[in-house]
C-alpha cells in the first residue's frame, strides 16, 4: 500500500516518527463543485488534525485533480487564519 511505503521511507530519511494520514473524496470525476466541497472537507480535517497535534508539522502529497484540492483547503485555512488575526488585532486595538 502506498500509505505504508510513504511512512516507512519518511521515517527512515527523517529518524522521526511520521504520520501519514489518507483524505478520499467521493464520486469527485472532474467536476469543480465536487473539488470545492472536497477542499472543505479537507480544510475541516486539518483544523482536527492540527487540535490533536498542535506542534506537528503537516506535509501534503496529492495527484492530478488532488492537488487543486490540497491548494483550495490551505488556502480557506489561510483566509480564516487571516480574518482570525485581523479581528484579534482590531480588539486589541479597540480597548
Amino acid at each position: 500500500m502506498f500509505t505504508t511505503a510513504l511512512r516507512h521511507h519518511l521515517a527512515i530519511a527523517s529518524h522521526e516518527h511520521v504520520e501519514v494520514r489518507s483524505f478520499t473524496w467521493e464520486e469527485c470525476g472532474n467536476l469543480h463543485d465536487a473539488r470545492l466541497k472536497a477542499a472543505v472537507d479537507l480544510a475541516e480535517s486539518i483544523v482536527r488534525w492540527r487540535e490533536s497535534e498542535p506542534d506537528a508539522m503537516f506535509s501534503f502529497v496529492a495527484h492530478s485533480h488532488g492537488g487543486n484540492v490540497v491548494l483550495e483547503a490551505v488556502a480557506q485555512r489561510v483566509v480564516a487564519l487571516h480574518r482570525h488575526c485581523t479581528s484579534a488585532y482590531r480588539d486589541a486595538l479597540n480597548t
